[in-house]
C-alpha cells in the first residue's frame, strides 16, 4: 500500500463539521456558568467569557455534596441536587442567589427538565424514585418508583421522553414526556453513568465506567448499535447542539476525548496529570466544553476544551474544594436543538469497523475488527502524516469480530516513540481509521 494513496483517504475521514454558533434558549440573558464543589458544599458563578469567578453560594443543607448541575431550558435557573443533602438547590442564574431549597428524597443524583420546562425530574438513588417537581412553585408533586437505583437523566428533544441510567449498573429506563409514568427498562451495559440524547432523536450516548466505553443505543429498542472505546473510567458526556461531536471526560486516565459522531474518530485531549475530570458541559456559542477537575492539587480546577481543534485551551480555578459538577448552557430542548425540525435519522451499522481497547496504548494495545461478510482485510499502523509503520493483518478473514494485538513496534521490531498514530482498515466493502495515542 502506497502512502501517497492513503493520505487523501485519511484526510477525508478526518474532515470535521462546523460547530453551531447558536445561543441556546434564553441563555443570552445571563452569562454565568456554575461550578458545584462537593467537599466545600458550595457553588460558584463564573463569567463564561472572562472566567471571572464570583462569590461562594452555600448549598447546605439540601445541596450537601452536589452531584449534578442543570440549567433550565429557559436559561434562567440552575438546579443542583445534593446527594448527602437529599434535596435540590435552585439558583437564579443571573443574580447568583438561591431562590428555593427543595427537600426531595434520599441521595439525589440528577436533574432533567421536561421539554416544555413545566417539570423538573430529580432522581434519588437510595429511594429508587424519580420525583416530579413543579418548576414554577418549586413543589414536589409526585414520584415514580424505579426497580433499581436511578442515576443520571436526559431529555430526548424529539420524542420528549426522559431517559435514565441505573446508577453504576446495567439498565436504562424510559419515562413518559411528563415524567409521570415508567414505560420500560432494559439492560445494555455494565457500569452506566451519564447519558445524553442525540439532538435528532436517533440515538442515546451512555458512558460505561466499567467497560471504558461510550455505548450508542437505539432509543426505541434500548439496544446497543455501536460502541466507542475511550479512556479509563469515563464519567461525564455532552453533545453539541448539531449532534456532530461528543465530549467525554475520563477520571482515572485524567483526560478528555472528542468523538466525531459521523466517522467515530476519537481524539484524545490531555489534561493536567493530576486532573480528576468528572463532569462536562458544552457551550455551543463559543465552540468549547468546560470540564471539572475534581480535587487536583487540593483545589477546584476547571478545564476549557476547544471542540473543533480537540485541544485544551485554558484552565481556571474556583476557590472551593473538589469541583464535581458544572453547567454553562441551558438544557437542550426541541426549541433549541440545532437540528432542523428534529427530524429522525437512523445510524446504519458500518459493514466494516475498527474499535480500540485499553486506549491510550502503553505496552501493547488491542484492536477489534468487525466484518459483516467474509473478505480480504488489511489492518496497518501509520504515522499521523500517513507513513507506514507496521502491518497487523493482511489477508482473508471470516465475517464476525476479531481481535488483533499491536505490541507498539514497527515493521523492524523497534518500539515506536510516544505520539499519535493511525490504525487503518481497508477492505473491498470499505474502510475505517482510528487515532491511537502511544504513551511510553
Amino acid at each position: 500500500m502506497r502512502s501517497s494513496g492513503l493520505r487523501p483517504r485519511i484526510a477525508l475521514l478526518f474532515l470535521t463539521l462546523v460547530l453551531c454558533a447558536l445561543p441556546c434558549g434564553s441563555a443570552a440573558r445571563a452569562e454565568n456558568g456554575y461550578i458545584g464543589c462537593s467537599y466545600s458544599d458550595d457553588a460558584y458563578p463564573f463569567d463564561i467569557t472572562t472566567q471571572t469567578v464570583g462569590a461562594s453560594i452555600d448549598l447546605l443543607p439540601e445541596g450537601n455534596y452536589p452531584y449534578d448541575a442543570t440549567i433550565s431550558p429557559d436559561g434562567l435557573e440552575v438546579w443542583i441536587p445534593g446527594a448527602s443533602g437529599d434535596g435540590i438547590v435552585v439558583i437564579d442564574r443571573e443574580g447568583a442567589t438561591v431562590t428555593a431549597r427543595i427537600p426531595v428524597d434520599e441521595y439525589m443524583i440528577g436533574v432533567a427538565f421536561t421539554d416544555d420546562g413545566a417539570y423538573a425530574l430529580g432522581s434519588a438513588r437510595d429511594s429508587d424514585t424519580v420525583s416530579r417537581i413543579d418548576t414554577q412553585t418549586h413543589t414536589v408533586l409526585d414520584a415514580v418508583t424505579i426497580p433499581f437505583h436511578p442515576g443520571n437523566l436526559a431529555l430526548d428533544p424529539v420524542s420528549g421522553k426522559i431517559f435514565g441510567v441505573e446508577w453504576y449498573g446495567t439498565d436504562l429506563f424510559v419515562l413518559s414526556p411528563d415524567g409521570s409514568i415508567l414505560e420500560t427498562t432494559q439492560p445494555v451495559g455494565s457500569s452506566l453513568w451519564q447519558i445524553v440524547a442525540a439532538p435528532d432523536g436517533s440515538v442515546l450516548y451512555v458512558t460505561d465506567r466499567g467497560a471504558d466505553l461510550v455505548r450508542v443505543v437505539d432509543p426505541v429498542t434500548l439496544t446497543q448499535v455501536h460502541s466507542v472505546a475511550v479512556g479509563d473510567d469515563p464519567w461525564g458526556i455532552d453533545i453539541t447542539a448539531d449532534g456532530s461531536k461528543l465530549v467525554v471526560v475520563c477520571e482515572d486516565s485524567h483526560n478528555a476525548f472528542v468523538i466525531d459522531t459521523a466517522t467515530w474518530d476519537v481524539t484524545l485531549v490531555a489534561l493536567a496529570a493530576d486532573a480528576d475530570p468528572r463532569d462536562v458541559d458544552i457551550l455551543d456559542s463559543k465552540g468549547v466544553a468546560f470540564a471539572t477537575g475534581g480535587q487536583a492539587s487540593g483545589g477546584a480546577p476547571i478545564y476549557i476544551i476547544d471542540i473543533e481543534g480537540a485541544v485544551l485551551i485554558d484552565q481556571f480555578d474556583a476557590t472551593g474544594s473538589n469541583s464535581n459538577v458544572i453547567a454553562v448552557q441551558a438544557q437542550m430542548s426541541s426549541a433549541t436543538s440545532a437540528v432542523p425540525g428534529g427530524d429522525l435519522v437512523s445510524i446504519a451499522p458500518r459493514p466494516v469497523q475498527l474499535t480500540l481497547g485499553g486506549h491510550p496504548f502503553t505496552r501493547e494495545g488491542r484492536i477489534f475488527l468487525r466484518l459483516d461478510s467474509a473478505q480480504d482485510a488489511r489492518v496497518a499502523v501509520h504515522s499521523i502524516d500517513g507513513r507506514h509503520v507496521a502491518t497487523l493483518h493482511s489477508g482473508f478473514r471470516q465475517a464476525g469480530s476479531h481481535t488483533l494485538v499491536w505490541d507498539g513496534r514497527d515493521g523492524r521490531g523497534t518500539l515506536v516513540p510516544s505520539g499519535t498514530y493511525l490504525v487503518t482498515l481497508q477492505t473491498p466493502a470499505g474502510g475505517d481509521v482510528k487515532q491511537v495515542l502511544v504513551v511510553r
